[in-house]
């Protein structure tokens, strides 16, 4: 038995030989690697998780005279309401200097200032 070593034009033009190739597959270069999707080195990011009212809380009252705006926080918004206004699924009913009444249907929330508690 005898071993030659052919390049690849000797292999093809070579009588009763034939040449074998093996396809490999060379490793990707740096330019052309696939980026990370974040830095390996750091610890992973996790959401902060945002408490939302399940109910709605009185905030404040504000009083101009006469009249009164309740500050009711609600699915994780704030805002100023008036009697009448609505706020998610509850509409505004009286609203005095120490209380606001919210409704919603035959339901009705009367918040307390100065705390979170309602009837």
């Amino acid at each position: 038995m005898h071993l030659f070593l052919l390049n690849s034009t000797q292999a093809f033009n070579a009588p009763g030989h034939q040449a074998v190739f093996t396809p490999i597959q060379l490793p990707k270069t740096a330019a052309n690697a696939d980026k990370p999707k974040r830095n390996p080195f750091l610890l992973p990011v996790t959401q902060q998780r945002q408490f939302i009212a399940p109910a709605p809380v009185l905030k404040g009252i504000v009083q101009s005279g006469n009249d009164y705006a309740a500050i009711i926080e609600y699915g994780g918004q704030s805002g100023y309401y008036r009697s009448g206004d609505k706020t998610g699924s509850y509409t505004v009913g009286r609203i005095t200097a120490a209380s606001a009444e919210l409704r919603n249907g035959k339901e009705t929330l009367t918040l307390k200032a100065g705390g979170t508690g309602h009837d």
